[in-house]
Order: C-alpha cells, then structure tokens, then sequence
C-alpha cells in the first residue's frame, strides 16, 4: 500500500515505524551540498577567509617581535582617541617588505552610550618578502605635527 500526502499527492509520505522516505534523504543531502557549495564560493571571493590563521597584535604587544612567513597577513588594531582629535599613522612604511590591505575606524558598539569613546582603528597588513623590518605607527593630532605624538606602537617582523 502506498501513502500520499494530501497536499502533494505524488511525492509519497513517511510510513510511520519505516524511517524517512528516499525524498526526504535527498532533500537533505540537496541542502547539504547546496550550504557547502555556497560556503566554498563565499570563502575563495574573501581572500582574508582563507587565511585563517591571521596575527592579530594590538597595543600589549608594542615593542615586541612577530614572525611570518612571506605573503602571509597580520592585523594591528589599536585604540585611538578620536573624540580629542587624535588619529593613527603609519610612519615610513617599509614597502618593500610590507603593503597594507586594509584600513579601517570602528566606532564603539553603542556610541549613544560611550560619548568620547576610543574609536578601534585597524590595519591589515601584507608581508612581500623575506627579511627583516619595523612597523612604526604614532598617534598624534594632525595639526600638532608628529613630533608631538602621544604614543608610538613599534613592531619587529621577521618574515620568513
């Protein structure tokens, strides 16, 4: 005996004490392969997803050493305070063994509530060759000039 469910008649219904029927495994293994296709597109249109293993250094590792191999991405994210005038720059990149990729200025998660607030302010950086170099990023007010900086972040990077 066959069973059909009201509303679809040709696609047959679960028996009870019989397990799924072959329409709801394939729908199953449909939406499975549909989520690890789209996954996979997802991940090789963002290059940054496929390196998973991405340095993230922010001000507790000032003066201190990092090492990478050559191509490979680290990020810098440090606070800076914004509502004072200050901002972050990179001093003098070394762009033979390094490019950034990406800049950006995160303002707090509820900033009606944080008036003043340091805004998160990130770099994604690429190493180009092997070698060794420093990354020099000061926070100061424009309009005073560098030499008035308030703080200096230095990283050593050994890129292997």
């Amino acid at each position: 005996m066959r069973y059909f469910t009201k509303n679809r008649p040709h696609i047959p219904a679960v028996k009870h004490g019989r397990g799924p029927s072959n329409w709801n495994k394939f729908q199953w293994v449909a939406s499975a392969t549909s989520l690890i296709t789209l996954g996979l597109l997802l991940s090789l249109g963002n290059p940054k997803a496929l390196d998973a293993e991405m340095i993230t250094v922010n001000m507790m590792d000032n003066a201190k050493n990092i090492r990478t191999a050559s191509g490979d991405s680290f990020s810098v994210e440090l606070n800076q305070a914004g509502a004072a005038g200050y901002t972050w720059e990179i001093q003098n990149l070394d762009s033979e063994h390094l490019e950034v990729l990406e800049t950006k200025a995160r303002e707090p998660i509820k900033p009606e509530d944080l008036t003043g607030a340091p805004v998160k302010r990130s770099w994604i950086i690429k190493t180009k060759m092997a070698g060794h170099t420093e990354l020099r990023i000061c926070h100061f007010r424009p309009w005073e000039g560098i030499q008035n900086a308030i703080e200096t972040f230095i990283l050593t990077i050994e890129i292997d």
